[in-house]
């Protein structure tokens, strides 16, 4: 991890067959569940009989997937996730493994997500995990989270406690500053594609069990933030993932003092975020069925561990 080469903060190239690749696998993915195959089977058999049948077959299905199924699942999610005996964070310290994915923005939004796990991470013991996400060619982003995870372990290794385990990953940004709109559906297509390895794929602590999926994927505003918890929640509708995983907690960037980001408005209205945190009177006035928590940048809370190790 320390060591690692220039050349991973470049983002890699795609091309058409990478494209189509991943097109199969979905398709791959959608046909290995038993419904699918059965809908598909029914369809051709339709299509075969008589296309006016199949026809009003495929409008039935669509407006029962649109009016019934999809409003069903929305409000098993959405009550799922906001169960209180569910929600983050916990209130006790268990055996259970615990895995978070904290999304890095590149400037601010970095250094607010170091500050605010600084003051509020405990220790979990070695059952902990956490995945720093970062996007392809911030340098700056991963130097910082790389000193924080040394300084964390000097930390805890002074109070003779484990501070878990980490890995970062890379991802496409969603679309880039200036970047013609034109090519913005092909950036965030790369974006969507890593941001589903990220949260699918299994840290590298045995302690966390194999297809276990994050307990909690924090941001702190980015705009990718956005795509991460939307990623999230669909895997949760089409049952990929188990609907109390992944919890989203959004806290609204230090900056923003009147107003809301963009991507901390599209979470809010899609309702994405188990927890959706401001941390200005102002906004809160503005929002006030959102939880207010005052600089959580600057004084979250009182550190469990202390911030500089004993004299």
């Amino acid at each position: 991890m320390e060591a690692i080469h220039s050349d991973v903060f470049a983002a890699p190239v795609h091309g058409v067959f990478d494209f189509v690749r991943s097109f199969v696998q979905i398709i791959a993915h959608v046909l290995s569940y038993g419904i699918t195959r059965a809908y598909f089977g029914v369809s051709v058999v339709l299509s075969m009989v008589s296309l006016k049948v199949f026809a009003v077959f495929f409008v039935a299905s669509i407006v029962a997937l649109v009016f019934f199924v999809a409003p069903s699942r929305h409000r098993a999610i959405i009550s799922h996730g906001k169960t209180p005996k569910k929600i983050w964070p916990r209130k006790e310290i268990t055996e259970k493994p615990f895995y978070v994915v904290l999304i890095c923005g590149s400037g601010g939004h970095t250094a607010e997500m170091i500050k605010m796990v600084e003051r509020s991470i405990r220790s979990e013991g070695p059952n902990s995990h956490r995945r720093w996400a970062i996007g392809y060619g911030d340098e700056l982003s991963y130097k910082r989270v790389m000193a924080f995870e040394r300084h964390l372990n000097s930390r805890f290794t002074v109070y003779n406690l484990h501070a878990g385990t980490y890995d970062i990953r890379f991802f496409h940004r969603s679309r880039a500053v200036h970047q013609s709109w034109w090519t913005t559906p092909f950036t965030v297509y790369d974006c969507t594609n890593d941001v589903f390895d990220i949260l699918a794929d299994r840290p590298p602590n045995p302690a966390i069990p194999e297809n276990k999926f994050p307990g909690v994927i924090a941001s702190d505003g980015p705009g990718t933030g956005f795509v991460f918890l939307l990623c999230a929640y669909l895997m949760k509708f089409f049952g990929l993932a188990p609907d109390d995983s992944m919890k989203g907690v959004f806290v609204e960037s230090w900056a923003r003092v009147n107003s809301l980001s963009f991507s901390g408005q599209l979470i809010k209205y899609f309702d994405l975020a188990e927890v959706f945190v401001v941390q200005h009177p102002p906004l809160h006035r503005r929002y006030p069925g959102q939880a207010y928590t005052g600089n959580m940048v600057a004084m979250p809370t009182i550190p469990s561990v202390p911030l500089e190790p004993l004299e």
